[in-house]
């Protein structure tokens, strides 16, 4: 999604509250946010798996790859792949985006982008 898209699809302030607190609040803030990933992942993409809405909420489940061939959390370009889950909850006021929770699988990316190492393979089976 390219910054610019946001300004149609969100009230005046995306989201009036996020409530991430490792996103930043308001448009201005979002746009900077999408512009950063996009330049460390020139083929960021988000495949919608769901989509349920119910009322004035909205629930999307995504699945995010995309290879890191940019500068990302001040870790210089590395050729990684990623490729993790986001669950996001959004509550929508007349038609637009307002107020955004989520739910991010942010170990798979971690692992690899090299901030953690992969979990080590067990070596014993645990008794019956």
């Amino acid at each position: 999604m390219k910054p610019t898209i946001l300004t149609c699809a969100v009230t005046g302030t995306f989201p009036t509250r996020e409530h991430n607190p490792n996103l930043p609040q308001g448009l201005a803030g979002r746009k900077a946010f999408v512009a950063n990933l996009l330049a460390g992942f020139s083929d960021y993409r988000g495949e919608i798996q769901d989509m349920l809405a119910e009322g004035d909420r909205l629930v999307v489940r995504t699945l995010w790859t995309g290879t890191q061939d940019g500068p990302f959390l001040g870790l210089p370009p590395s050729g990684r792949k990623v490729r993790f889950a986001t669950a996001d909850f959004f509550r929508i006021e007349n038609g637009k985006l307002a107020e955004h929770w989520d739910v991010v699988d942010s170990l798979p990316r971690a692992i690899a982008l090299g901030l953690v190492p992969p979990p080590k393979t067990p070596t014993q089976v645990a008794p019956k």
